[in-house]
């Protein structure tokens, strides 16, 4: 953490905290929430159902910093990504050297025939949690590990598998942990990673993450006026809810999707539907970027304003009317969207 320590004389305040980094899109998604709910609270103390809907918010929340905590671990601490072209194969012989002093046991890595030579991705970081995924296993009995790379021009897919003596019963919190540290970590470079268990004596964690990890630019939005109706896309429930919420008490109409397929159809089912559209830019399925993309191949001309949990510097590619970097304040929201606190848009 050493390399995002504030340089200045007075440390940030807390209005100011935010991380960045691997482990950004889960963390800000928490200070979002909190910061969000308490926003809400502070405004309207004497609402006793939103009060206590905002509460139940930010206690789930404080419990998300669990899986985080333990995401640190399972990194060794490192909170900073690094995406670079790997060469593969040389990825395949650092894994197998990392393995044996984790004394893991037998371990079979390889490529599939047809497999990328590179893609860009932080083998550091990812090669460690796949091998605690493999650790863990091992304390639930398994007793050998599979590990395959292949894909195609475009993606890159491993496959995480095991053999074990017995069916499994309950992996354990530690192994609930370590899988989620996989998935925000492969969602942090733009992928997905799933669990699957075929029969009862092998289980699979299936990850695909694009072969180059950074979109092409992509075209100007033309925006006028401030928005009534508004698309919100975040995978993460509470995070949209949240917005809404402040959106809502702005005056606004909100429709909340966390499947950015579906929110694809929506607005291509009917165009002219929002006025806007709040978009996160981490999301399995589709990433923010490519949600815009795709809007913009339909001829569907809908401003964007995207969500982000990554550093700022990371995100001047993306060609939306703003950028908001995640946990970020409903003054900050409505500035945005250009929308006042009474949800009258802003006069010139």
């Amino acid at each position: 953490m050493s390399d995002h320590t504030n340089r200045s004389t007075s440390p940030p305040s807390a209005a100011d905290a935010r991380w960045r980094g691997s482990v950004a899109h889960e963390l800000n998604n928490v200070l979002g929430v909190i910061r969000g709910n308490t926003d809400l609270i502070l405004e309207a103390p004497g609402d006793r159902r939103l009060v206590s809907t905002c509460a139940q918010d930010i206690l789930a929340a404080c419990e998300a910093l669990t899986q985080l905590s333990w995401r640190l671990q399972v990194t060794g601490g490192r909170v900073l990504l690094h995406p670079r072209p790997v060469e593969l194969s040389a990825w395949v012989r650092e894994l197998h050297t990392r393995a044996g002093h984790m004394d893991l046991g037998p371990v079979d890595i390889h490529l599939a025939p047809g497999c990328p030579t590179t893609a860009e991705l932080d083998g550091t970081q990812l090669g460690t949690a796949i091998l605690h995924l493999i650790a863990d296993s091992r304390l639930c009995g398994a007793s050998k590990a599979r590990v395959q790379i292949g894909g195609s021009a475009h993606h890159i897919d491993i496959l995480v598998e095991d053999d074990r003596r017995h069916p499994p019963h309950l992996s354990g919190l530690r192994t609930e942990l370590t899988l989620a540290a996989v998935q925000s970590i492969v969602r942090d470079m733009a992928g997905q990673a799933t669990l699957q268990q075929p029969d009862p004596l092998r289980s699979q964690v299936r990850i695909r993450l694009p072969v180059a990890g950074r979109p092409d630019p992509l075209p100007e939005v033309i925006v006028s006026g401030p928005p009534r109706r508004v698309l919100i896309v975040d995978d993460e429930e509470s995070v949209g809810r949240t917005v809404a919420r402040l959106l809502d008490r702005a005056g606004c109409h909100v429709e909340t999707y966390t499947d950015p397929i579906e929110a694809l159809e929506r607005v291509r089912t009917d165009p002219d539907a929002f006025d806007l559209a709040l978009v996160d830019v981490m999301m399995p399925l589709l990433t923010g970027p490519e949600l815009l993309a795709a809007l913009r191949r339909f001829g569907i001309r809908l401003p964007v304003v995207f969500m982000t949990g990554a550093a700022p510097a990371e995100t001047e590619v993306l060609d939306a009317r703003a950028v908001l970097s995640k946990p970020f304040s409903k003054s900050q929201l409505l500035e945005a969207l250009s929308l006042e606190e009474t949800g009258k848009p802003l006069t010139a």
